[in-house]
C-alpha cells in the first residue's frame, strides 16, 4: 500500500468513525443538557420533598416527575369532561384576555405537543407551489397550514437547512401541486439537505390538486372543488373555536367528516347544545350551497 493509499485509508476511516460516533455524543449531551434542565426546574419541589421524606435527591427527582405526570394526566382527562371543557374554556378566555403572550405560548405549545390535527408539521401537506405566477416554471417545496372557504390555500415555505424558520404566503388553488403521498418528515429531510433527495422524492409521485396540471375541464374543475371542500379541516372552519374543540375530541377532523355523521350521531356529541347544533347545520348547508354553485 503507497503512502497516498495509507493517508486516504487513514482519513476515510477517521472520519466514518467520527461520522459514527459525532451524533451519538451529541445525542448524550442533548439528553444531559435537558435532564439538567428539568431537575434544575423542579429543584424547589425537589428540596421540599427532600426535606419532609428525608429520601435521596435523585429519587426525590424520580418522584417529582412522577408526580407531575400523574397532574398532567389527570388535567388531561379532566378537560375531556363536559365540566371540565366549560372550565378551561373560560379560564383559558381570561388568560387570553389578561396574561400577555399566554395565547402565542399557548398556539407554540400546541404545535409540538397539542392535537395533531391542528399541527401543519404532523398533519400538514406537502406541496409545490408557483410563486411567482402560474406561467413560471420555477416551484418551491412547502407545506400546506390552512384551506379557506374560496378555495384558496395558505403555505408554509420552510428554508434549508433550517426548516423551522422560512415564509408564509396566501395563493390560489391553481398555484399549488399537492403531494399526498409524501411525508412532511421525508420532506424536511430534503430541505435539511437543502435539496438532496428532491428528485427522488417528487419525481417517482404524481402531484394532484393543482389547476395549472391536472384540471382540463370544467367538469374536473368541479369535482376538485367539492374534493377540496371535503378535505377541508374543521379547525380550520368558520365555526366558534368552542363548536372546533367538541368536534375534533368527537373524531371528527375534516368537514368531510362532519358531512357523513347522521343528524343523531351530531346531537350526541359532549358539549354541543341547541345554539351551536344550530350553527352546524347552518354551516353544512352553506357548504352544500357552494357545492352545488360550482356544479351549475
Amino acid at each position: 500500500m503507497s503512502n497516498i493509499d495509507k493517508k486516504d485509508f487513514a482519513k476515510k476511516t477517521l472520519l466514518g468513525g467520527l461520522v459514527i460516533l459525532l451524533p451519538v455524543a451529541l445525542l448524550v449531551m442533548g439528553f444531559r443538557w435537558l435532564f439538567k434542565l428539568v431537575t434544575d426546574l423542579i429543584q424547589p419541589l425537589t428540596n421540599l420533598v427532600t426535606k419532609v421524606i428525608g429520601m435521596p435527591e435523585i429519587f426525590a427527582d424520580a418522584l417529582v416527575l412522577v408526580g407531575m405526570a400523574v397532574l398532567c394526566f389527570t388535567v388531561g382527562w379532566f378537560v375531556t369532561t363536559a365540566g371540565g371543557a366549560w372550565f378551561h374554556a373560560k379560564f383559558d378566555g381570561v388568560l387570553v384576555r389578561n396574561a400577555p403572550m399566554y395565547q402565542m405560548l399557548r398556539d407554540i405549545v400546541s404545535q409540538f405537543f397539542g392535537d395533531a390535527s391542528k399541527s401543519p408539521f404532523a398533519n400538514g401537506e406537502v406541496c409545490l407551489v408557483r410563486l411567482f405566477g402560474k406561467d413560471s416554471p420555477t416551484e418551491v417545496t412547502a407545506i400546506v397550514t390552512s384551506r379557506h372557504e374560496d378555495g384558496s390555500y395558505t403555505v408554509f415555505m420552510p428554508t434549508g437547512p433550517n426548516p423551522t424558520s422560512g415564509n408564509i404566503y396566501h395563493v390560489p388553488a391553481e398555484l399549488v401541486t399537492l403531494y399526498p403521498s409524501v411525508s412532511v418528515s421525508d420532506a424536511m429531510r430534503t430541505i435539511i439537505g437543502c435539496g438532496a433527495g428532491t428528485g427522488d422524492l417528487f419525481g417517482n409521485t404524481s402531484g394532484v390538486g393543482s389547476r395549472v396540471r391536472t384540471l382540463d375541464n370544467s367538469e374536473t374543475q368541479k369535482e376538485d372543488y367539492e374534493n377540496n371542500v371535503s378535505e377541508w379541516l374543521i379547525v380550520d372552519s368558520s365555526l366558534d373555536e368552542r363548536t372546533k374543540l367538541c368536534l375534533v375530541r368527537h373524531g371528527l377532523k375534516t368537514v368531510s367528516d362532519l358531512r357523513k355523521i347522521t343528524e343523531e350521531e351530531l346531537t350526541n356529541i359532549n358539549g354541543l347544545g341547541p345554539v351551536r347544533l344550530a350553527a352546524i347545520r347552518t354551516f353544512l348547508g352553506s357548504e352544500e350551497q357552494k357545492i352545488k354553485r360550482h356544479q351549475k
